[in-house]
């Protein structure tokens, strides 16, 4: 029996650019809400595959593991149009207009579960007594965090977890990072909201 993933609208970087403080703090308090659902959804989707049906494991960084390893079999892409290739070309800076453009855009439920996971991390580095938190980015409309959800550190650092494990999915579909990679993300950017 296939499982009726519920997936999560995560909005790209350009509406986050476009939206008004307002809108920008409507989606925050819908993702903070959201986050025990969808938790809860993702672990429900893991454990419908036979390997992972006890995750997560007494062991968190087994979870970790597992997980990686569970989300690469599951990045899916799409091919794009060639209107969202002109649009993305258009949009570039000077600088990347030389760039190609990738073919290929992840597909919808692999964003979704990018969110998911982005969710999952984040509330497990926030969950320590580190005085690590979810706050909106509202500081330069330059940042690729603008108007996004994003844990707060004890300085002035900033992670946006989702955006992290989106290009992550990424370098999955690419070739270019490994399941063990997601781990390694986890504990690099505790260590670093926690100094």
């Amino acid at each position: 029996m296939r499982y009726s993933y519920q997936q999560f609208y995560y909005p790209p970087l350009v509406v986050f650019n476009t939206m008004g403080l307002d809108d920008a703090k409507k989606f925050f308090n819908i993702f903070i809400e959201s986050i025990p659902l969808r938790l809860k959804i993702l672990s429900e989707y893991i454990i419908t595959s036979p390997t992972y049906s006890t995750w997560p494991s007494n062991s968190f960084d087994q979870a970790l593991l597992d997980l990686g390893k569970w989300f690469s079999d599951h990045v899916t892409t799409r091919k794009r149009t060639a209107l969202e290739i002109d649009a993305l070309v258009s949009k570039s800076p000077i600088l990347f207009k030389t760039i190609d453009v990738p073919k290929y855009e992840l597909s919808n439920e692999t964003l979704s579960l990018s969110a998911d996971i982005g969710m999952f991390i984040g509330e497990n580095i926030r969950s320590e007594p580190n005085g690590i938190g979810w706050i909106l980015y509202s500081g330069s409309k330059k940042s690729v965090d603008y108007h996004q959800p994003v844990l707060k550190g004890r300085k002035r650092m900033i992670f946006n977890p989702v955006r992290i494990i989106t290009t992550f999915a990424y370098g999955i579909a690419d070739g270019s990072q490994k399941p063990e990679r997601m781990m390694d993300l986890f504990y690099i950017w505790k260590e670093l909201l926690s100094e």
